[in-house]
């Protein structure tokens, strides 16, 4: 008799899991992408419904080039939990990056509304606006990222 998979249902599962996405991320941290998406793909597996796997398997696979890849995985960790404001600010980045700035934007507004207080949404946001030719709208939300964070450099450099 074939033994079957784990799933999330256990325990065991749940932490083995847990456990591959911790190494997935120490694995990321030291340059090794293709050993954390791989920790990543497995943590998955076991539980796909866990939404910051699929989040950091994101971030692997931009650091790699592969935008597409993220941004998929970032619709998931989305879908999974929709009030992720990293998610959000995460995608928008990749969207910038594959020149999707109205895609960006939307993200960046939906960080935003989830929170208003998150400086690095407003900043990213600006970078887009900037990007549009939109320099007023790009001015005023650098001003609001320092604002929220006054010690924010790149806003400052930015701005």
């Amino acid at each position: 008799m074939a033994q079957s998979q784990p799933t999330f249902d256990s325990d065991a599962a749940r932490v083995e899991a847990e456990n591959l996405v911790a190494s997935g991320n120490a694995r990321r941290d030291a340059g090794d992408y293709d050993g954390a998406i791989a920790d990543y793909d497995r943590a998955i597996v076991l539980n796909p419904n866990d939404a910051a796997a699929y989040r950091w398997r994101g971030v692997a696979k931009r650091y790699k080039g592969d935008i597409d890849g993220t941004i998929a995985d970032w619709d998931q960790a989305i879908a999974l939990n929709p009030d992720d404001v990293a998610a959000y600010v995460l995608r928008g980045v990749a969207k910038r990056d594959k020149g999707d700035i109205d895609g960006a934007i939307a993200d960046y507004d939906r960080a935003i509304a989830l929170n208003p207080n998150y400086a690095v949404a407003y900043h990213n946001r600006g970078i887009a606006k900037r990007d549009k030719g939109d320099t007023d709208g790009a001015i005023a939300d650098y001003d609001r990222a320092i604002a929220l964070n006054p010690n924010y450099a790149v806003a400052y450099h930015n701005r």
